[in-house]
């Protein structure tokens, strides 16, 4: 545990690392931040910070900047639990007015202002928890070799996945669609997957082939409605941090933006009831090095998790205080 003036002069480097991404030296920190120490003793009390791996040189000549560790201990025991500033509050309740009312148009409200009030990237997706449930099966002709398959749900929602079959009899399609629907009403969608037909009526290659393909077609429209859709804002605020202006920084940030798994791995990584914060290499993934996180899980307020992401210099404090606040509203609006 750092003593108190190391803890000050400490979130003072950061601080100014937050806000210009340069290393930081003793007389700054002893004229922009009020520690009334002369240079020599701050010189010191950093040399110590850096034989602790809070803080790093980069340089011979340079001052200093955070290192993962020193960040850590910053968002830890320096700024988490900071109040948001009235104007931060007044953002999030604008996001909260009563002009978006689906799930969906919230969410994207969402990410849109936090994304332009923070200036990172903000990703979120919408927790689905619950499979179709059936009410009523269409299989139909398109094409010479193609049949629709469509699966209306207890909401009439309609579904639709196309197949490629030899042949196609229609009577058998009407047959299929009055079968499945008759036995499968009220039913959850995964039901149906593991029918094998053996009920129908007599069976041929021709048919063989037309089940199976229509199971898969049920479960490809089962995947694809219990994968969440990812909303993404914000992309392009990376480029306006000097780290990420290189060609190698600008498509690895690129690849992690198109890299659908990848970010549903951060937004459903966490279950609990906190904010979470990881920070470089604490990520599980690669590519993640020179980048953080908050993440939250709105449950209770809405069935969603948004993630905000920006370089590792991101502004903790701020953002946690908006995303705590934001949690807070969304449950209390409920």
């Amino acid at each position: 545990m750092l003593d108190d003036r190391k803890q000050r002069i400490l979130q003072a480097i950061i601080d100014d690392y937050i806000e210009n991404g340069e290393p930081v030296g003793s007389k700054t920190v002893a004229r922009k931040y009020g520690i009334s120490l002369s240079s020599a003793t701050i010189r010191n009390e950093m040399a110590l910070l850096e034989e602790q791996g809070f803080i790093t040189q980069p340089h011979t000549s340079a001052g200093r900047v955070p290192s993962e560790r020193g960040f850590r201990l910053y968002v830890d025991e320096l700024v988490r639990g900071r109040s948001i500033s009235v104007e931060d509050a007044g953002l999030v309740n604008s996001i909260l007015d009563d002009s978006v009312t689906s799930m969906k148009g919230l969410l994207q409200k969402i990410s849109y202002i936090l994304s332009n009030v923070s200036g990172y990237t903000v990703f979120g997706c919408e927790k689905k928890e619950k499979g179709i449930i059936l009410d009523a099966v269409r299989i139909v002709k398109v094409e010479e070799h193609v049949a629709a398959v469509m699966i209306i749900d207890s909401n009439k929602h309609v579904y639709t996945e196309l197949i490629r079959v030899n042949e196609i009899d229609v009577n058998l399609l009407n047959g299929l669609s009055e079968y499945l629907t008759n036995k499968y009403t009220g039913k959850p969608l995964k039901d149906l997957e593991k029918e094998n037909f053996s009920e129908f009526e007599y069976r041929d290659i021709v048919k063989e082939n037309v089940f199976i393909k229509v199971i898969y077609a049920i479960k490809d429209m089962e995947y694809r409605n219990l994968v969440p859709d990812i909303l993404i804002e914000g992309v392009t605020n990376f480029l306006d941090y000097p780290e990420f202006n290189d060609i190698i920084s600008i498509k690895n940030v690129m690849n992690l933006m198109n890299d659908k798994k990848t970010l549903l791995s951060i937004l459903l990584s966490n279950l609990t009831e906190s904010i979470d914060i990881k920070i470089g290499s604490e990520h599980p993934i690669k590519g993640f090095e020179n980048i953080s996180t908050i993440s939250a899980n709105m449950r209770g307020g809405i069935n969603a998790n948004i993630c905000i992401m920006g370089p590792i210099r991101m502004e903790y404090g701020r953002i946690i205080s908006i995303m705590s606040y934001l949690r807070m509203k969304l449950q209390n609006n409920r």
